[in-house]
């Protein structure tokens, strides 16, 4: 008796639940029905391209920011559809809720507006601080404001920025070198992140920092992850 292999058996499960659920929102555009399409991405190609590549295969590796983007796209539609098996199969319901793209995008905006990029070159890490109690430049390193506008270039649906641009010049006259960055309103911070290296704008024309807050509502699959 020959045993089912995984491919075979993901095809097989495809192809049954696609009689009861509508797979055609998690698949990619293909002429191939739902389930096969799924299954040619999610198995033959993403699946085998990041856990057995081999020589003359497409590979995809940490890191490979050229494959990331179609990795994150189809994880989405895919976290979407186990959730929607779930609901089916399983009785699992997920909360959801939230608010509406234009509500959300005029809030940052205005938001936004009274933000101010700075950059430091005080050292301290921000996993060194603790948690709530963040400051500017925890050990008197110098800082700068930085002439901040809306990043309106950057900004897409349920998506908006401010960036802060100064020449290098400027920059290198009261900092060496950067360590920290993040966002003021007044003088009070709002956020602030570390490098893991320092940076010197030495040689470069001009220094932009860009902050984006994008919008995600209840419920949704998580997109992003450490690495």
């Amino acid at each position: 008796m020959s045993l089912e292999g995984d491919s075979d058996w993901l095809k097989r499960a495809l192809r049954v639940v696609g009689q009861t659920v509508d797979l055609t929102p998690y698949a990619s555009s293909s002429p191939q029905a739902p389930h096969n399409a799924i299954h040619r991405e999610l198995y033959v190609s993403l699946r085998t391209a990041i856990f057995h590549s081999k020589k003359g295969r497409t590979t995809w590796t940490p890191q490979a920011w050229s494959s990331r983007a179609m990795i994150v796209e189809a994880r989405i539609r895919y976290a979407r559809m186990f959730r929607t098996l779930a609901a089916e199969y399983l009785g699992m319901r997920y909360p959801s809720g939230g608010f509406a793209q234009g509500f959300w995008e005029s809030t940052w905006e205005t938001t936004l507006s009274a933000f101010q990029l700075f950059v430091s070159d005080d050292p301290t890490r921000v996993d060194d601080e603790r948690a709530g109690e963040h400051q500017i430049a925890p050990v008197g390193g110098a800082w700068i404001e930085l002439p901040s506008v809306a990043a309106e270039d950057m900004s897409t649906d349920w998506c908006r920025g401010v960036m802060g641009v100064e020449s290098a010049a400027t920059v290198q006259q009261s900092l060496s070198q950067i360590h920290r960055f993040g966002t003021l309103s007044g003088k009070k911070l709002m956020t602030v992140e570390d490098l893991r290296a320092p940076l010197s704008v030495d040689g470069l024309d001009m220094l932009q920092v860009v902050l984006l807050v994008e919008g995600r509502n209840y419920g949704q699959p998580r997109q992003d992850f450490e690495s």
